[in-house]
């Protein structure tokens, strides 16, 4: 997780930006003494203040993570290489991974989270087997402690691994998503996202799913697309939304959910990729997709008020 300093530096450049002087930005939030010292402060940050500042400069807390993760200068794209691994999109992902495939981060974790999809990646272009990912995997897992779920990177990380090993000896996924509830996940808002719906997706159809720590990593997850304007996720929520319903025995609620959703992926997804998310989803929900999909598309139609054929 990125400190104080390197928030508040961008927030700083904000302020300027916007001809705020440092007592307009600070009165009645933070001394402007705390606040320069936050300049140079090398700890974790405290979200609560930060977002009344971000706020007072008419900006989404959200946004600057956004900024800082994807955009700001000198950014050699490892950020951007692990959104497009987890998203599967490829499209322009040859020249990213040419900037970061020799890249050597300071932060440590990141570091190693950054290898870890980098086997991701050539696992997922055939370049090397499942099982050699999982070896190499394991073998960056262990310079980690389990214990030490202190920031985004090692739950990212741990993630992973509890991906293609649920129960673990190290780490088993009921353990690794209460901690992720227990976690301010504002300022690692990216790698939040992604390691709930990798986790989440995993649980779907799962034979051994606690029931209630599903439920409440569902609203947890809701939480965070909010702030995130992709469709991708949100399509991901209505999936979870729709499992949860079923858990629940909600099913008129899970049928528009799953519908939802089912819509979401034909858009942005193709391919073996959605192929293999019907089949899950199917077998998970217990359903025929191009039946459940024919009924769902009549009946919507039908109450649009236009007349369709149901022959």
């Amino acid at each position: 997780m990125k400190s104080y300093r390197f928030y508040y530096q961008l927030l700083d450049e904000l302020r300027i930006a916007k001809s705020f002087t440092v007592s307009q930005l600070c009165e009645d939030i933070i001394s402007e003494r705390t606040y320069y010292r936050n300049m140079i402060s090398n700890k974790d940050m405290r979200f609560d203040v930060f977002s009344k500042l971000a706020t007072r400069l008419g900006v989404q807390p959200f946004e600057i993570v956004h900024y800082s993760t994807f955009i700001k200068d000198g950014d050699p794209g490892a950020s951007r290489f692990i959104y497009r691994v987890h998203l599967q999109h490829f499209s322009d992902i040859d020249e990213i991974y040419a900037q970061i495939i020799n890249h050597q981060d300071d932060n440590f974790e990141f570091g190693l989270l950054l290898q870890a999809n980098i086997l991701k990646y050539h696992y997922l272009i055939n370049k090397i087997s499942l099982d050699e990912y999982r070896s190499k995997l394991s073998e960056i897992i262990i310079q980690l402690n389990p214990l030490e779920l202190h920031n985004p990177y090692i739950v990212s990380l741990f993630a992973l691994y509890v991906n293609e090993y649920p129960m673990n000896e190290l780490l088993n996924m009921d353990k690794l998503l209460e901690k992720m509830l227990e976690l301010n996940d504002n300022l690692g808002i990216i790698f939040m996202l992604i390691s709930h719906d990798l986790l989440l997706y995993k649980m779907i159809g799962s034979r051994t799913i606690d029931n209630i720590l599903f439920s409440k990593c569902v609203e947890k997850f809701k939480g965070i697309v909010n702030y995130f304007p992709h469709k991708y996720f949100h399509g991901r929520y209505c999936l979870f939304a729709a499992y949860n319903d079923l858990l629940s025995n909600q099913l008129d609620s899970m049928e528009t959910n799953l519908y939802r959703y089912f819509i979401n992926q034909i858009i942005l997804t193709g391919n073996q990729q959605y192929i293999d998310e019907v089949k899950k989803v199917s077998e998970a929900f217990q359903i025929d997709y191009h039946q459940f999909l024919r009924k769902k598309s009549i009946e919507y139609f039908h109450s649009s008020q236009f007349e369709v054929s149901s022959n």
